[in-house]
């Protein structure tokens, strides 16, 4: 057995030993914890979670169907461009790998379709977890992420929306006003966003993105994701059901102001602006 089958096969024990020790934590029959949980980023109880999984639709694609979702995925300019970034540092993109799900939930009472693929990157020097979650439908989004401080840690390496790069660890940002909070490794929790200080000018807005998660505790705020398994498709069902758990439980956040687009044209520091 060569060694990269053998970091494989590490890899998948250790996520698969980090999911059946959340499992036990959030589990009923845990002395420790009651019968049901507050989730702390929806409100909702664990009863009333586990009520609207059952009607949520989850579908892992297998054969010909993922083939066609990976090959939607790598056509993508989204993930093309966090892929050429990749490439820049040694990471390449491993289709062995793969993985790829179809998914519907009711967003605004109506039924929406979902399809989202994991794709593993294969070239880091630690062996660390790398893999891009690439969302196709009914929109495109790419984000590469990667498990560190052994897999404690999901840092955002980069990531590509409508057609652009919009930020990450690999992104540095050229704009002033730049505020990054350092991960305090002893006592990992979720800390609110920092605000651009000093503010921003006109036609400018304070843009914040979190550049890494506390991985037990997102694994823990969306309990229904828990059974999948690999991390990897824990974080696409996370991003799918629960993605406000992934703003609740950020723990290192980059906020800098960005220039107004017609994208932004909303936002009140936008309105008026060309």
């Amino acid at each position: 057995m060569n060694n990269s089958i053998l970091i494989r096969a590490a890899g998948v024990i250790v996520v698969s030993l980090l999911l059946i020790l959340f499992l036990s934590i959030v589990s009923p029959l845990n002395s420790n914890h009651g019968a049901a949980y507050r989730c702390r980023s929806c409100g909702t109880s664990n009863s009333e979670q586990q009520a609207s999984a059952q009607t949520a639709e989850i579908k892992s694609l297998e054969g010909q169907e993922k083939e066609e979702a990976v090959e939607k995925a790598l056509s993508t300019k989204e993930f093309q461009l966090v892929a050429s970034i990749l490439s820049e540092i040694g990471y390449q993109p491993s289709l062995d790998d793969s993985t790829a799900m179809r998914a519907k939930k009711v967003v605004d009472h109506k039924p929406t379709e979902y399809m989202v693929v994991g794709i593993r990157f294969v070239g880091d020097p630690k062996s660390r977890l790398v893999f891009a979650v690439v969302f196709v439908k009914p929109y495109q989004e790419a984000t590469v992420y990667r498990a560190d401080e052994d897999y404690r840690i999901l840092e955002v390496l980069v990531r590509a929306e409508k057609g652009r790069v919009t930020g990450g660890k690999l992104v540095p940002t050229i704009q002033a006003n730049q505020v990054i909070n350092p991960i305090d490794h002893a006592f990992l929790t979720g800390v609110p966003p920092p605000s651009c200080s000093p503010p921003c000018g006109t036609c400018q807005f304070c843009f914040q993105e979190c550049l890494a998660y506390d991985i037990p505790q997102l694994i823990y705020c969306c309990a229904y994701c828990i059974g999948f398994p690999n991390l990897t498709v824990v974080v696409m069902c996370v991003g799918l059901y629960c993605p406000s758990c992934f703003y609740t439980n950020c723990i290192s956040w980059n906020s800098y102001c960005r220039d107004c687009t017609p994208d932004t044209s909303y936002l009140p520091e936008c309105m008026g602006c060309p």
